[in-house]
Order: C-alpha cells, then sequence, then structure tokens
C-alpha cells in the first residue's frame, strides 16, 4: 500500500517520502514504521533515493534513534548497511544530544547496544560523563554482558570503577540491591558440567553480573591499594554495600566480596548490626551459615547486643517482613519456618542470653510470641480451613465407597450371565477382587484421614504443635486423602468392565473418571509437595557446609 502511495506521485516524489505524518511530534512515516519494528516497509523507504534519513522529529531524534529506542534490532542494521559510512548514523545524536549507544542502554536494548559498541568506541567522542551514563545504564538494565565488556577494556576500565552516577552510588552500590537471582549460580548445566569447569578453571556457570561484579571488584581493590581504610571508604558512601547486600541476601556477592578482602566480614552500621544481624533479621539462610566459618567473629556475635539490648535471639524473634513469609506457601508454614528459625538461632547463643531481658524488658520467648500473634491465628485458620475441605473430600469418598463394597458380591453374580468372551475384557474375579482391594483402601484410609483433620480441628495450636506434630498430621492426612482418592476412581474403572456387552463405552467412562484424580492431583499437588519440605526437609537448611567461599573462583 505504501509503494503504490508513493508511486502515485512521480512528480512529488520526494515530498511523499518525507512527508510528516504525525504533526504533534513532526514524525515521517520512516519514524513510525522504524518505531513500530516493521521492517519490511522501512527497509522499502530506505532504499527510495528521495528519503531524507537525517531528518528530525521535535524530540531531535532520527528514525535510526528511534528504532534502536524501540528496539528494532533489524532495522538498525539495516541503517548500518547503508551506503553513507557506516559510523554516520553511529555519530549522529539524538534528542537531549544522546549518543545512539546511549539511548540503546538507557531502553535497555541490549541486542542492539552490543551491536553499537564497538563502533561508538573507537569513532565517538564520548565525554566522560557519558560514557558513565552508559555504564550506569547497562547496570541498571541488567546489560551486564556489554558492563563486562566496558571493565575489561583498559582504556576506559580506570575511570569506571570508582565513578558514581548521580545518586554517588558506585557500580557495586548498585549491583548490591540487585535480585539475589541475578547472581545466583546457574545449575542447569548439571553437576558434571560444573566439576568440569571447576577443573578447566572455566567460568561458565556462572552469571553473567557474578563475572562483572568479579572484575569490578578486583580492580576496587587494585585502584586502593588493598588497604582497607580506602576499601571502606568506598564502600560506606552514600551506604555500606556489604550491609545492603546482606540485607537483600545477596549471597553470590557477598562471598565474593569477603573472599578477597576477608576484612568486610567485620563491617557494622551504626546500631552495631553486622551482617548476619541483617541475615537474621530478613531470613537468609545462605548468608547466616557463613557464621560456621568466622571463628572468633562468631563468638562475637553470639555475644552481642544493639543499642536497644537485643541480642540475636531477639532479632530472630521478630517477624520479618510480608514478602519473605510471602515466599512460603499457607500461614501455618510461615509460622513453622519462624519457628526453625528461632530454634536454629537459640542452639549457638550463649546459654546466658537465652532468658536475657533487652532494655524494654523483654525476653526472645516474649519477643516472638508477641510478634507472631497474628501470624500464629492466621496459621491456625489456614490448617483449619484446609482441615475442614478435606474432611468433607473424605467423608464423600467414604459414603460412596461403603455401599459399593457391599455391592460387589451381588454384581459379581450377574458378571456370569454376560455373553462377551473372556477375551473382550477382564476376568470377572479379577474386577471382583480389584473392586474389593479398592473399596477397602478408599473407605479405610479415608476414614483415617477424617481421624486425621478432625485432630487437626480440635487441636489447641501451640508453638510446639505448630513445629511439628499439627504438620505431621496435616501431610498424613493429605497423602491418605489422596490415596483414598486415586483407589475410588479405580474401583470406578473398573467397575465398568463388569459384563455389559459395550466394551467402548466402559473404555469412554473409565478414561472420564480419571479427569478427577487427575484435577484432585493438579489442586492439592503443590500444598502437599510444599508442606512435606516445610516439615521434613527444610531443617536441613540450616546445616552448616565448610568452606563455602572456596567455591568461588577469583
Amino acid at each position: 500500500m505504501g509503494r503504490m502511495i508513493i508511486d502515485q506521485h512521480p512528480q512529488n516524489r520526494h515530498e511523499v517520502v518525507n512527508a510528516v505524518i504525525m504533526r504533534s511530534t513532526m514524525e515521517t512515516a520512516l519514524h513510525v514504521a522504524a518505531g513500530a519494528n516493521q521492517a519490511e516497509f522501512v527497509e522499502m523507504l530506505v532504499n527510495d533515493k528521495d528519503i531524507d534519513l537525517t531528518f528530525r522529529d521535535t524530540n531531535g531524534n532520527t528514525a535510526f534513534c528511534t528504532a534502536i529506542a524501540a528496539g528494532a534490532t533489524r532495522i538498525a542494521e539495516k541503517f548500518l548497511t547503508l551506503t553513507k559510512p557506516r559510523d554516520y548514523f553511529i555519530k549522529t545524536r539524538g534528542g537531549q544530544n544522546m549518543s545512539p549507544l546511549y539511548i540503546a542502554s538507557s531502553f535497555g536494548q541490549a541486542q542492539i547496544a552490543s551491536v553499537l559498541y564497538k563502533d561508538t568506541i573507537s569513532n565517538v567522542d564520548l565525554e566522560a560523563g557519558e560514557l558513565f551514563g552508559i555504564f550506569f545504564n547497562c547496570i541498571h538494565n541488567d546489560i551486564y554482558d556489554l558492563a563486562i565488556k566496558m571493565v575489561e577494556d583498559e582504556d576506559i576500565a580506570p575511570k569506571l570503577i570508582l565513578a558514581r552516577d548521580t545518586t554517588n552510588e558506585t557500580a557495586l552500590h548498585i549491583m548490591s540491591r540487585k535480585r539475589p537471582s541475578d547472581f545466583t549460580v546457574n545449575q542447569v548445566q548439571g553437576i558434571w558440567s560444573q566439576v568440569s569447569s571447576r577443573i578447566s578453571r572455566r567460568s561458565s556457570t556462572e552469571m553473567p553480573a557474578l563475572i562483572l561484579a568479579k572484575n569490578i571488584w578486583k580492580r576496587v581493590l587494585e585502584e586502593n591499594d588493598h588497604q582497607y581504610s580506602k576499601i571502606r571508604s568506598t564502600i560506606s558512601y552514600p551506604f555500606n554495600l556489604v550491609l545492603e547486600a546482606a540485607k537483600v541476601g545477596n549471597f553470590d556477592l557477598l562471598a565474593v566480596l569477603i573472599r578477597l578482602c576477608p576484612d568486610l566480614i567485620w563491617e557494622k552500621d551504626d546500631a552495631n548490626q553486622t551482617i548476619f544481624h541483617f541475615a537474621i533479621l530478613n531470613r537468609h539462610v545462605k548468608i547466616f551459615k557463613l557464621m560456621h566459618e568466622i571463628g572468633l567473629l562468631k563468638s562475637l556475635v553470639q555475644l552481642s547486643e544493639d543499642e536497644n539490648g537485643n541480642s540475636i535471639l531477639h532479632l530472630v524473634a521478630k517477624i520479618p517482613h510480608q514478602s519473605r513469609l510471602n515466599s512460603i506457601l499457607g500461614a501455618a508454614l510461615q509460622m513453622r519456618h519462624e519457628l526453625l528459625w528461632f530454634q536454629e538461632v537459640e542452639k549457638i547463643v550463649a546459654p546466658s542470653l537465652r532468658n536475657k531481658r533487652n532494655f524494654d524488658h523483654k525476653t526472645p520467648n516474649d519477643v516472638f510470641t508477641e510478634e507472631h500473634m497474628k501470624l500464629t491465628k492466621n496459621a491456625e485458620k489456614w490448617m483449619k480451613e484446609n482441615a475442614n475441605t478435606c474432611i468433607i473430600v473424605a467423608t464423600i469418598i467414604v459414603t460412596v465407597a461403603f455401599p459399593a463394597a457391599f455391592s460387589i458380591q451381588g454384581e459379581d453374580g450377574n458378571k456370569h450371565s454376560s455373553s462377551l468372551s473372556p477375551v473382550s475384557q477382564p476376568s470377572s474375579d479379577h474386577i471382583s477382587i480389584i473392586l474389593l482391594v479398592s473399596n477397602t483402601i478408599a473407605m479405610s484410609f479415608s476414614s483415617i484421614a477424617v481421624m486425621l483433620f478432625l485432630s487437626i480441628m480440635i487441636s489447641r495450636f501451640t508453638e510446639k504443635e505448630l513445629l511439628w506434630t499439627l504438620p505431621c498430621t496435616f501431610v498424613a492426612g493429605l497423602s491418605l486423602l489422596f490415596i483414598s482418592v486415586a483407589a475410588m476412581m479405580v474401583s470406578f474403572c473398573f467397575a465398568s468392565f463388569i459384563p455389559n456387552g459395550f466394551v467402548r463405552i466402559a473404555i469412554f467412562t473409565s478414561c472420564v473418571q480419571l479427569v478427577p484424580i487427575t484435577l484432585f492431583l493438579y489442586l492439592v499437588y503443590p500444598v502437599l509437595r510444599d508442606t512435606v519440605h516445610s516439615t521434613f526437609f527444610s531443617q536441613h537448611e540450616f546445616n552448616p557446609r565448610n568452606n563455602v567461599l572456596q567455591y568461588y573462583e577469583m
């Protein structure tokens, strides 16, 4: 359609091709098509000899800049292959005098930024401020591969390492507040691939963010001559990035920092709190387990108190932010996780501190009970509601399975009158046995499940019961309920094969009857899985691992 419109005005071709179609922004068809990532239409326009590729909209952007902002990689690469020098578009700045590379990095267009980087560094005279902006944009927008290239470039790296953005943050300050998942070692490649990588000293299993952090940190240490006083002045302003990483739970970044500068483990804030205090407050178990590797500092942390007289046992007694609780399914499992944390910290504190009062005259147990009062009520409500629902399901199964068990014998007498050959369907005797066994399992297991869930309903929901008894009872009841549902469906399926002369109908009804058990598994399995993990495996997360830091190759 665009080609037809252009060809209809051969005398005014130049005006038509370059006509402004968006009056408010002064954008031409080329701008709009580039912004909409219409590659074929853009290719037709740029190949036209009358097109003006340098036309700017009201913001001062060319179509090339618009394509970059929109992430239209194919279009941007097309511009770079035109007859003009390749670096023409790379040198042509857009709105607010921004270079194309700066635009790509600020909009988070990683692929285009990587394409532009080499030519920009070679051909464009970037001021220090713009270079810093590109670097910080890459970190903010997770373009870590390009940030690594910049740090590895000996010509510009020294300018970037200690550079600060508009909020006075260095690159490491920005990274300290990043998601921990950005740094977590990739486990997808499997154990053998990771072993091979370690033997060959390759870091193929590491995330780009972690590689970038390592490179920056090595250079920071070199720039500060490995003097702790200088290093501390760098990392402590405008906030202490080590403590910030501990708050966020950024274990991998902390491991990299501490591996090359062990003194960082002594960092404290104004309230005399270390990374371990923040790990306890925010429930970051991997950071907490580092206490087993720090020798003397472990004893100091165990005995330390903050400005309000709180020991680490008082701190773990405080309820964490709701976002930390939401990582666990259900209020009951959340409460159990809190109780586990309290128990684990209680094991390592000095006996004299276990019942010591803070400046508010509260023991750790007093603080725990007070802080978790609402969560305890929610845990009781969550478990009772689920138990009540399961009782209803189990009662229905008992109601169905009980009369079915007595009707099997009568149905068995009718089976022998069927005219179907034995080849066409299963043996009647075998069917009778399967029906008897499956109905017995369904009725017995669902009856036991009812009793287990009733015991939950009448429980007192004390902290001790929430830690072990109630979760175990809930897991047992849910497991038995699932088995009884499966047994009932098996019984129904085989009942369809009782000789009736319609084998195809029996097969169809059996398939339909498999739907409820599949749906039940889909709906109940997440709760069962999380409850089993929380009840039987979550305590193993606190098991100490020796020499964790040695796994971070530098």
